[in-house]
């Protein structure tokens, strides 16, 4: 699939910003220290998370990769040295890769570095990687409205543009503020310039996000708001068989 040129030059251009929304939540290129994915687990299932460590505390409760599974993670725009690894196991596995990561553009843009075979400079030759994105998509939050916990079931306040209340919460990160979700109580919160000039840069690579995510879930960014794994997983938010529900759904 590679990519051609403009790609990376949209890309590159999200980058800049970054230090002006008052923090940085990771990079939008790959890292110049060109470091290896990391890999949890072995077995026909191969994954990708950017936040392997929120899906194995939240949802297997700690318990490491299932048997029969090997996860990929690494919380980064991915280059095609990196993105090399994970085709040799996908390929010996005779299936695809399955993407677990935020609703949130930066997460977005690190599942279409690894569809397109990995970054490396103005242009790209690279194979296609069979990747299907799991989540979080529609049917994620669909399950997350079904299954939320009564004491976090609320009402959903209107977008940013239309003068939605966003409380700030304690312990909220770099001044982002939290809203009172849809039935994720707590756990949407407001996109970065950065984030929202990476999102339209997405959306002009010409792939159908909402197919892909799901039209609930673009809605939800086009808006400016974000949904992370944290917030979307967390035991406390949903019910046990939200838990065992997912878990059947990403590990099988």
């Amino acid at each position: 699939m590679g990519y051609g040129e403009g790609f990376y030059e949209g890309l590159r251009s999200v980058e800049p910003g970054r230090d002006q929304d008052g923090c940085s939540d990771g990079s939008w290129m790959p890292y110049e220290e060109d470091r290896p994915v990391y890999v949890s687990g072995a077995g026909g299932r191969v994954m990708f998370s950017p936040k392997w460590g929120v899906l194995n505390g939240s949802v297997l409760g700690r318990a490491g990769a299932p048997e029969g599974t090997m996860v990929f993670y690494r919380n980064a725009v991915l280059s095609i040295e990196q993105v090399r690894p994970i085709r040799r196991a996908i390929a010996e596995s005779g299936g695809p890769i399955w993407f677990i990561g935020d609703l949130s553009p930066r997460h977005l843009a690190i599942y279409l570095s690894l569809r397109v075979g990995g970054i490396g400079g103005p242009r790209s030759d690279e194979p296609p990687v069979d990747v299907r994105y799991l989540g979080i998509d529609d049917t994620w939050l669909a399950e997350c409205l079904a299954h939320t916990r009564p004491t976090h079931s609320t009402p959903r306040n209107p977008t940013p543009e239309a003068g939605g209340q966003r409380p700030e919460a304690v312990g909220d990160w770099c001044g982002i503020v939290r809203r009172t979700g849809y039935n994720w109580a707590w756990a949407e919160l407001e996109a970065t310039p950065t984030a929202m000039r990476g999102l339209a840069w997405l959306e002009s690579t010409g792939l159908d996000w909402d197919a892909i995510v799901g039209p609930t879930c673009m809605a939800m960014l086009r808006s400016g708001w974000t949904l992370e794994l944290e917030g979307a997983t967390n035991p406390h938010i949903y019910t046990e068989d939200f838990t065992r529900r997912q878990s059947k759904r990403l590990f099988g």
